[in-house]
């Protein structure tokens, strides 16, 4: 059941972000062919009112698709983030919760649905920027990449690669399950649901870094350098590894405190959910 809901999930909001996407790659398009046209012509319209004028409608594609750049994500993000709000708390609850399905299967498939959509965000940026930039050396990085690099590193790096793509997606995961801890909790009050919400954001932020100030600072040192000699103890006889080695070891540690985040914010959002449901 919890598949089929991410499925509908995935179905109901394609149209939005695919016209996202689509204008996203459009103005990538755009970008890119009139960046080449501009470098062709340059010698012969060169220092010409012709040339300003296209320079200057270069800034402002340049500008547009920076901006799109940003906003694909804060987008993506706050499309997510309504469609919780109307699904769960608005007069679309009153159906929702209708479904002959568990609470936590409705948060979690919207859970499980917006880290894919963030993403996908993700991979049209990277697309994107490679698209835009192949010929500016970036084509010839990612090529070396992998054919040189990855087949020759040590599993080390690869492990340290494997970590940041993991760190993305539980950084989107906990980062999601915050603002539907804030949504949920906001969702209590009867009259001031989004003042709720946004008082709600503010303690929590405010929680969360006298916490690290006074807990993860003093014990998190600890925890690092007990997982840092488990690593070293795997490649004690190999140098060159203390960054990546470092590395590993943060991101592990990192990783396991968001899951552990997100673990806990879901667990209070779907009690919320399930115990004090209030709909508009």
């Amino acid at each position: 059941m919890l598949k089929k809901l991410i499925k509908y999930e995935l179905k109901s909001t394609s149209k939005e972000f695919s016209i996202l996407y689509i204008t996203f790659f459009l103005l990538t398009i755009i970008n890119k062919i009139y960046i080449t046209s501009i470098n062709y012509f340059s010698n012969s319209i060169e220092n010409s009112t012709l040339y300003d004028i296209l320079e200057r409608l270069h800034n402002v594609l340049i500008f547009a698709y920076h901006f799109l750049c940003i906003g694909i994500f804060l987008l993506t993000f706050t499309q997510i983030l309504i469609r919780f709000y109307k699904n769960l708390t608005g007069n679309e609850g009153y159906l929702t919760f209708t479904l002959p399905v568990p609470t936590w299967m409705l948060i979690i498939s919207k859970l499980i649905s917006s880290v894919i959509w963030l993403i996908c965000s993700l991979f049209s940026f990277l697309l994107s920027q490679s698209i835009l930039f192949w010929e500016d050396g970036f084509g010839e990085f990612v090529k070396n990449f992998i054919s040189d690099f990855i087949p020759s590193a040590h599993p080390a790096y690869i492990f340290g690669i494997i970590l940041i793509l993991l760190f993305l997606i539980v950084h989107f995961a906990s980062t999601t399950a915050e603002f539907y801890f804030f949504i949920a909790v906001g969702h209590l009050s009867k009259k001031y649901r989004i003042i709720s919400a946004i008082i709600t954001f503010f303690l929590y932020n405010f929680l969360k870094i006298f916490l690290i100030s006074c807990f993860f600072i003093k014990y998190l040192f600890f925890i690092v350098e007990k997982a840092d000699q488990i690593f070293r103890s795997f490649y004690q006889n190999e140098k060159g590894l203390e960054f990546i080695t470092y590395w590993n070891v943060n991101a592990s540690v990192l990783i396991i405190l968001l899951l552990i985040i997100t673990g806990i914010l879901s667990f209070i959002t779907i009690k919320i959910f399930k115990n004090h449901l209030n709909l508009e």
